[in-house]
């Protein structure tokens, strides 16, 4: 990599430590900057972030230049793990479905993914707890993909880093991470005393600073959330240090090149607006712009794109474009990055993942004030509200469900300029990306899982949801289904839609009582643990020429069939009285578990993968039997 202008860096970037530091100061008890540990590690940041610039050793991949793959295939990096992986699964599937291991061939295996839910950190501890109940029923053994929405991403991402693949390993951590808000003085006083921490927690902003892009609150939370939840539990050998290892995507690969286990899907959304010419390379609307007008409100054609990050490429298949995941941060022209950066900060990524609060603002502002620390993030956030509320006046705050006053974090476009000038507005006229958390459009990452090249069979849904009790999953897997090209028919009868009132609002359940019984939950709960779907394409399997059918908004239709097990998490009588999704410590932003709070939480959903589990067994063993009949009426 050229050193040319570092010197030109170094002083651009002096106020910017400053200001770092004077971030710290705001954020941090009064005394903590004067550690002398901490004084240190700031004072040096920038010779740091300089060093790791150029250190081929500990970067490898400043060496190499990416180039964007172009097609919906599987990356090869994905297709040596597939193979891995149905080899190391096959004598665990067999013991799982009760025959010998001779009687299973590999091509039969089902190809079966986890799909976890947003909501917060009860989404993160809930998945968690339902991929532990799996690993106790041998099933876990036989997931090919672990994907997940928000919390669920959250949590994935601890199991692949500090808790080493171990479910109880992260069972523990959470019991003892959990009691502080990561915002909070307290957390950030226990994560920047660790060595190293202020490289390994504001490095990856620095970086981003130093390639010229801005950095928004949302980054910042990011750094935030991510060096709480890296942080080890004292029990752990390892000490309380970060480890360096766990702020990299593509190190989690060393739990999968040789398939021992599951590969994780994270996601994300941009907010696709048509009709949005590009005005600023790093916000979205001039200032002054009139959110009201016509072109924003009566607009019909805005979508959702899904982007999903695994530890070998990030991409959108309705971009058609993959970048390798270490070139993530790096700008790009005409498919090929144009400058060596390192591989962007894990915990910028997680921020991009969980980033409910750059949705639209009208459902986040007010936890946005509760759960963050006074300083620049509530700052930023209150500015911008004011500057809402001022220039919209009061009916502005029904506008506010349809935009994102609260700017998402900023990345380099990796489809910048994707084909030979000139390029059409839009996407790929646009240098900056903005992603935001999934959650703003499916709440399950069912998209990424319903990739044609993945040939997934039977996924598993674990819906963490705050409204699961609502029957509104079925619309949801509907409107999913009408993008993508299934239809989708519910073993044992379509579900209820909600009750609508006259005035369009859903009606609401009846409410459980204060002190319900066991046989009132199961009365209740015990035919809903879990729904079985089964997703039939609606659209022939390929063109002529191989290519899958693309449907509206340049959407990959579906060519294969899927069995889809919808498992909410629900009231259950091993805990009657806990209702896991409304009980007031669960709320969707709530930050801070005490350890009988994740205790009741994990054993509860627990309890309620134990009540689905022989469904669950005997669709697998289903969908085997038919691969099975159908490779040998092949011969």
């Amino acid at each position: 990599m050229s050193n040319d202008g570092d010197d030109d860096h170094h002083w651009h970037l002096r106020g910017y430590f400053d200001g770092l530091k004077n971030f710290i100061a705001r954020l941090i008890p009064e005394g903590l900057t004067q550690d002398a540990e901490v004084v240190e590690q700031l004072s040096k940041l920038d010779e740091t972030v300089k060093n790791d610039l150029v250190n081929a050793e500990k970067n490898p991949e400043i060496q190499w230049t990416a180039r964007l793959r172009s097609d919906n295939s599987l990356s090869e990096d994905e297709q040596k793990f597939l193979k891995a992986r149905k080899a190391h699964i096959r004598e665990a599937f067999a013991k799982y479905v009760g025959v010998d291991v001779s009687e299973v061939h590999e091509d039969d295996i089902p190809v079966i993914a986890a799909a976890g839910s947003g909501g917060g950190f009860r989404a993160m501890i809930a998945t968690s707890a339902y991929l532990a109940g799996a690993d106790k029923s041998g099933l876990f053994d036989c997931l090919t993909y672990i994907a997940g929405v928000s919390g669920s991403c959250w949590g994935i991402a601890q199991y692949y880093t500090i808790a080493n693949c171990s479910h109880s390993q992260l069972r523990a951590h959470y019991n003892t991470a959990l009691n502080k808000s990561p915002g909070s003085h307290d957390s950030i006083n226990d994560v920047l005393s660790t060595p190293d921490a202020v490289s390994l927690v504001l490095g990856g902003l620095t970086i981003k600073h130093m390639s010229k892009i801005g950095i928004t609150a949302m980054d910042l939370y990011g750094a935030i959330i991510t060096g709480h939840l890296l942080l080890p539990v004292p029990a752990d050998e390892q000490g309380t240090n970060l480890n360096p290892e766990h702020f990299k995507l593509t190190n989690q690969r060393k739990w999968t090149d040789d398939g021992r286990q599951p590969l994780p899907i994270y996601t994300a959304v941009r907010h696709e607006r048509p009709w949005k010419d590009w005005k600023d390379p790093d916000y979205p609307f001039t200032e002054g712009s009139d959110h009201t007008s016509a072109e924003h409100t009566e607009a019909q054609n805005s979508w959702f794109q899904w982007f999903e990050f695994n530890p070998y490429e990030i991409g959108c298949d309705e971009l058609k474009a993959w970048q390798p995941s270490w070139s993530f941060g790096r700008h790009f022209d005409q498919r090929v990055s144009t400058d060596n950066i390192p591989e962007q900060s894990l915990s910028l990524e997680m921020g991009v993942w969980g980033s409910a609060p750059a949705g639209p603002l009208s459902s986040y502002l007010g936890t946005i004030q509760r759960n963050l620390p006074k300083g620049v993030i509530t700052k930023e956030v209150n500015k911008m509200a004011n500057n809402i509320a001022e220039h919209w006046g009061p009916q502005g705050v029904e506008v506010f469900e349809d935009h994102h006053p609260v700017h998402a974090a900023n990345n380099p476009n990796p489809v910048f300029h994707f084909y030979p000038p000139p390029n059409p507005p839009g996407i790929h006229n646009s240098p900056r990306v903005h992603l935001i958390d999934a959650g703003m459009d499916n709440n399950l990452p069912l998209y990424p899982l319903a990739h044609p090249s993945r040939e997934i069979d039977i996924i598993l849904g674990f819906d963490s949801s705050s409204d699961v009790q609502k029957n509104s999953f079925f619309q949801r897997v509907e409107d999913f289904g009408k993008r993508k090209g299934y239809r989708w028919n519910s073993r044992g009868g379509q579900p209820p839609k909600p009750e609508v009132n006259t005035d369009g609002t859903q009606v609401s359940e009846p409410v459980i009582p204060t002190h319900p019984t066991a046989e009132y939950i199961w009365e209740r709960f015990g035919h809903r643990y879990i729904t079985v779907y089964d997703g039939v394409p609606i659209n022939p399997p390929a063109t002529k020429g191989g290519e899958p059918v693309i449907g509206k908004f340049n959407t990959p239709q579906a060519t294969r069939p899927v069995t889809l097990l919808y498992i909410p998490l629900l009231p259950n009588k091993v805990d009657p009285e806990f209702d896991p999704c409304l009980a007031p410590f669960v709320g969707s932003y709530n930050l801070v578990y005490k350890p009988e709070e994740v205790e009741k939480l994990w054993n509860t959903t627990e309890a309620n993968w134990r009540e689905c589990e022989a469904k669950v067994k005997a669709a697998v063993t289903e969908v085997w039997l038919k691969k099975k009949e159908a490779r040998l009426a092949r011969k």
